[in-house]
């Protein structure tokens, strides 16, 4: 439609804190929800939301309740869908194609019917396991991993380094931070050293690829 300025107005007070990064996002669900909000924000000049008290939010909140019944005698008018699962997943999948953990599924499912596979795949698969629509990496001293896309990792590093756990610390130690919130990803070690040369480089004007030793206290 060609807007480029956007005013949310919700009655949730959750939802607003968890878009402007006051609040954790937690739930799996809503995890999916949040990055497709933050991929959205940035197709727009100015994007702000504002948090309604339900009080005054009386007349939007009996308008969304039109479509879940009506009362007797009344004319239903509203056309309805009934979604059986959230369309997010699917989403979600669609725009992830090259998810490294589509290729581990796909050994687990040659793995179930007994399809003849290398021995490294078979130790491969014997790592992960699905429960629901999650994958999982069973651990050795740790129970199960949640397996996480590179989207969801870059999120779970922020969080851990710079909002809620607020622990500047080096790379060994906040890969073990992640390992016993319950996360996993192959590059999960690399992906942490990045984060924190970038950070160093960015505080003292090094040049990435420079020892990072030699700046660490």
């Amino acid at each position: 439609m060609g807007a480029r300025k956007l005013r949310c107005n919700t009655d949730s007070r959750l939802v607003v804190g968890q878009v402007q990064g006051e609040y954790q996002v937690k739930d799996d669900l809503l995890l999916q929800y949040y990055h497709k909000v933050v991929k959205a924000i940035k197709e727009f000049e100015e994007v702000t939301l504002h948090h309604i008290p339900r009080a005054k939010n009386a007349r939007d909140d009996r308008l969304s309740k039109l479509a879940e019944g009506k009362e007797k005698g009344q004319l239903k008018t509203i056309i309805r869908q009934i979604l059986v699962k959230p369309l997010v997943g699917e989403c979600a999948a669609i725009d992830r194609p090259n998810d490294w953990r589509s290729e581990v599924r796909e050994l687990l499912k040659r793995s179930d019917v007994r399809e003849e596979m290398k021995p490294i795949e078979w130790r491969c698969a014997l790592r992960f396991v699905i429960i629901g629509e999650d994958l999982y990496k069973r651990g050795f001293t740790t129970s199960l991993l949640k397996c996480l896309s590179e989207e969801e990792a870059a999120y779970v590093m922020n969080e851990v380094h710079n909002r809620v756990c607020r622990m500047h610390t080096g790379c060994r130690t906040m890969r073990a931070r992640i390992v016993r919130a319950g996360y996993y990803w192959p590059t999960m070690e690399q992906d942490c050293e990045t984060l924190i040369s970038a950070k160093v480089a960015r505080r003292t004007g090094m040049t990435l690829g420079e020892p990072l030793l030699s700046c660490i206290t």
